[in-house]
């Protein structure tokens, strides 16, 4: 009788403790804790959901791209400059999800030459949830565009270079995280050899269609 008592005091104070380690875990909000806890904040939407708002996010990471270049460019309002704004917000979330799903295969592509371990679906994950930096870049940029077009342009490329390096470091632990790399180091070159994996390729064609239109003087 007494080993039974003991055995159930012993599972009460075991759920107790579960319940203090649960409780003092801390829920991250991805929005927010990306911008300093990229890891843990990415470990912890693969553990409950992979596919969490990847899609949304990289719609509107594309959406907020698209919009604020194209009115950093805008001089004037016009009947042409509102069209072509409209096709912007059409066109530039669909681009936002192309990125995410060729930025997917390459980043696999190049992590399996370095041993990365992550599948498919969790490197569209870091790929997504990483550009979370660019998305607060892009609407601090879209509010500081007033003060870009009275050539108070400080604001917008200080804003813009901070985020672009924050961003990068940002990817790179990210990839690290699901690619099982302990160094972020590994994350960047993951990242890098990606870029020359899709710029070499374009590179060599452009030479090539040059070298080819080349006006002959013969």
């Amino acid at each position: 009788m007494d080993e039974n008592n003991q055995e159930e005091d012993v599972k009460i104070v075991d759920a107790v403790i579960d319940d203090d380690n649960n409780q003092s875990k801390e829920k991250l909000n991805p929005w927010f804790s990306m911008l300093n806890k990229p890891r843990e904040t990415i470990q912890q939407i693969i553990d409950e959901d992979p596919r969490h708002q990847v899609i949304a996010v990289s719609a509107l990471g594309g959406l907020l791209s698209g919009i604020v270049n194209n009115l950093a460019k805008m001089n004037a309002l016009s009947v042409r400059n509102l069209i072509v704004l409209v096709f912007v917000i059409i066109l530039s979330p669909l681009f936002g999800i192309i990125g995410l799903y060729l930025g997917g295969l390459v980043y696999r592509i190049t992590g399996q030459w370095l041993n990365g371990k992550g599948t498919p679906e969790t490197i569209r994950t870091a790929v997504a949830w990483g550009t979370i930096p660019f998305i607060w870049s892009s609407i601090l940029c879209f509010i500081t565009i007033p003060l870009h077009r009275l050539g108070i342009s400080f604001p917008f490329f200080i804003g813009q270079i901070t985020f672009a390096i924050w961003g990068m470091i940002v990817v790179s632990k990210s990839l690290a995280q699901v690619q099982g790399f302990k160094s972020a180091w590994m994350g960047f070159f993951n990242a890098f050899l990606g870029g020359l994996l899709i710029l070499v390729p374009i590179f060599v064609i452009v030479i090539i269609i040059a070298l080819a239109t080349r006006p002959s003087f013969h």
